[in-house]
């Protein structure tokens, strides 16, 4: 897995051999987290930083900045294919983060995923017990539940780390 990342920015494509060009270079967010989750259980954590901290060091979500998209290119890390940002991907680098933290002692990455889902917790609608997908339509009236697992997954991975609050209940 380390041989496939790109040398300069750490990204791994996701669809390295497929046959759809607008895929080459791409890598999507699920992948990358799902990635630096390998690395850090495999203890390779310089493969793993070069992921995590490539989120850490983005400045929380807005409607005006894609920051957190579903896809990067690998070469210049920049958003592609699509302008999206969705609670599903984010909730997963937050396990990411959250599982590099506990296995480096790093606490600003765990500090970060709480960062992360403390945002969606307030800056997303809730429905009927669930969470929507995104922040533009048509995401803001859609949900999901794999979307919802992951959020769900990665507050009961916060809440062993965090105070009482609001994130907490």
């Amino acid at each position: 897995l380390s041989a496939t990342q790109h040398p300069a920015t750490g990204l791994l494509e996701s669809f390295k051999a497929s046959t759809d060009p607008s895929l080459h270079g791409v890598a999507f967010t699920y992948d990358l987290a799902l990635a630096a989750l390998v690395f850090t259980h495999h203890r390779t954590f310089e493969e793993a930083r070069r992921i995590v901290e490539f989120y850490r060091s983005m400045p929380l979500p807005t409607l005006h900045v894609p920051d957190y998209n579903t896809a990067y290119g690998i070469a210049r890390r920049l958003p592609t294919l699509e302008d999206a940002f969705q609670v599903g991907p984010v909730a997963w680098v937050a396990i990411a983060l959250m599982r590099y933290a506990e296995a480096t002692g790093q606490l600003i990455y765990g500090e970060k995923a709480v960062q992360l889902l403390e945002w969606v917790r307030t800056h997303l609608d809730h429905f009927h017990g669930g969470l929507v997908m995104g922040l533009r339509e048509p995401w803001v009236s859609r949900m999901s539940v794999e979307n919802n697992w992951a959020y769900y997954a990665a507050l009961r991975l916060a809440i062993r780390s965090l105070s009482d609050g609001p994130l907490r209940e």
